[in-house]
């Protein structure tokens, strides 16, 4: 079920109530005491507040009665129990695959008196083969938001497999709540309703495409789209943009709808052709007013973007951070390691590496490369990196030799990509690579300095946060898809 955590005090900025509501559900609770917020999110828990749970299912009434109700991932029962209430003759069915979270969950239908209508099922949804059937079902609650990395293969397979069967491309790299969208359109039929709430950033991601098309048609035909404000934060314990979906099976309709999460207010306030969905590559853009696009070129017309490297483990790959006996210069890569490092430069141009961290970057070829001092060196930082884990990362199991980070060419310009402002470039003097927190800027033809000067102007006066991609707490991210399709003044003669 939904999952949320304990209250914490509200920012001045924020329009949502935050999700503590102890009294709502003491045994939620309880478990987020005895639980770290480090272990619940692994496993992708994070308890619904009251607000919302109240708030989606008035949203469900809308769609109707029912005569039954799934709780997938029903956590500790607040949607099943509150459902329960709202549709006093529907049999109601929560799964949840927590021991823990499961027997609090009938603990819970038991005080409420609700043991005869409410049946808590441990196990996975996943592998549900059928839901009870009494007559129409309503789908709903907060499915476990776990990230790709932490999913196991045969589950990876079995997304595409089924979005295959279904005629949609889908990619490895959904996380665990569009295995449970993708379930409850597997399982659902015409007539039967559904209302998630979960992560917004399938709106615009590559892996959201898949969803994009699952909701967008036939299968899981999504009617309401609620997002919350990029100021709000939703969930306490967890820094990510959130969205509600609603639907009707079988009901086609020829516009969606499209609102702001708010507590107070459930009023949409657009409507677009579901045509138009169809085509588009960012949903978020949706909810806001056709921008103006001036003048100029395309990022992309110009420049390639492409992503900093990561090293799978920076306390590792940094040296100082946690190594920091004698390597070999030539591994010592000066390196953008914080997007700061670019956000508080006086100018938009970065020229000394001196103060900037080194990284270690092995070459493939070191043993023969080096004298046999600096393979000592060399050999001696390997084996330590493995006893601290170096091998274990996803990254480092997924690169040959698990130990090479690949820093790359360095690219003349840079590019900021997650911040509460718009994004920062800065021409690379320097000469310097990048980690992940930052892009970098290829041209497509040789610049000159000044070219690249006057690009780095032109882009940070262009820059623009409606761009890029809204997360909880003001925080906006540019993929590098995003900062292509982004648009500048150029440069005369381009």
């Amino acid at each position: 079920m939904a999952r949320a955590s304990r209250l914490q005090a509200a920012a001045p900025q924020l329009r949502i109530p935050l999700a503590g509501d102890d009294h709502f559900d003491p045994y939620g609770r309880d478990f987020c005491l005895d639980h770290s917020a480090v272990e619940r999110r692994a496993l992708g828990i994070t308890l619904t507040p009251q607000w919302l749970v109240d708030w989606m299912l008035d949203r469900c009434a809308a769609l109707g009665d029912f005569a039954g109700v799934v709780d997938p991932g029903c956590g500790t029962a607040r949607f099943a129990l509150a459902a329960a209430r709202r549709w006093p003759r529907a049999q109601v069915v929560g799964i949840e695959a927590h021991p823990a979270l499961s027997a609090l969950a009938r603990t819970a239908v038991a005080q409420a008196g609700l043991h005869r209508r409410v049946e808590i099922r441990d196990g996975d949804f996943l592998d549900l083969s059928a839901v009870p059937r009494c007559g129409r079902t309503l789908f709903v609650g907060n499915p476990p938001y776990v990230r790709h990395h932490d999913i196991a293969p045969c589950w990876k397979d079995w997304y595409r497999e089924q979005m295959r069967g279904l005629g949609i491309a889908a990619s490895a790299l959904a996380g665990l709540h569009a295995h449970f969208l993708l379930k409850t359109a597997l399982l659902a039929r015409p007539g039967d309703a559904f209302c998630f709430v979960g992560p917004a950033e399938w709106l615009d991601s590559g892996y959201g495409s898949a969803l994009r098309q699952l909701l967008g048609g036939a299968h899981l035909p999504v009617a309401e789209i609620w997002l919350a404000d990029r100021a709000a934060r939703v969930f306490d314990d967890a820094l990510v943009s959130t969205a509600v979906v609603a639907g009707v099976v079988g009901e086609l309709s020829a516009n969606i709808r499209f609102g702001m999460l708010r507590a107070e207010d459930a009023r949409p306030q657009r409507e677009a052709p579901r045509s138009s969905l169809a085509v588009s590559q960012r949903w978020s853009e949706f909810w806001h007013e056709e921008r103006a696009r001036g003048p100029g070129v395309e990022v992309g017309d110009l420049f390639v973007v492409r992503r900093g490297q990561v090293t799978g483990n920076n306390a590792l790959w940094v040296y100082g951070s946690g190594y920091s006996d004698a390597l070999p210069a030539a591994v010592l890569r000066p390196t953008v390691t914080r997007a700061r490092e670019l956000l508080e430069l006086p100018d938009a141009v970065l020229r000394d590496d001196a103060p900037l961290k080194r990284v270690i970057d092995i070459p493939a070829d070191w043993r023969e490369t080096f004298g046999a001092q600096d393979v000592r060196r060399i050999e001696r930082f390997v084996a330590w990196a493995e006893r601290h884990g170096g091998r274990d990362s996803y990254i480092a199991r997924h690169r040959d030799p698990w130990f090479r980070v690949r820093l790359g060419d360095p690219s003349p310009i840079l590019m900021t990509y997650m911040a509460r402002r718009a994004p920062r470039f800065v021409r690379n003097a320097a000469g310097v690579a990048i980690l992940n927190i930052a892009h970098g800027l290829f041209p497509r033809r040789a610049m000159t300095t000044t070219e690249l000067d006057a690009a780095v102007a032109a882009l940070n006066r262009a820059a623009d946060v409606r761009d890029g991609r809204a997360y909880a707490g003001n925080l906006v991210k540019f993929e590098p898809g995003d900062a292509m399709r982004m648009r500048f003044a150029g440069l005369p003669g381009h």
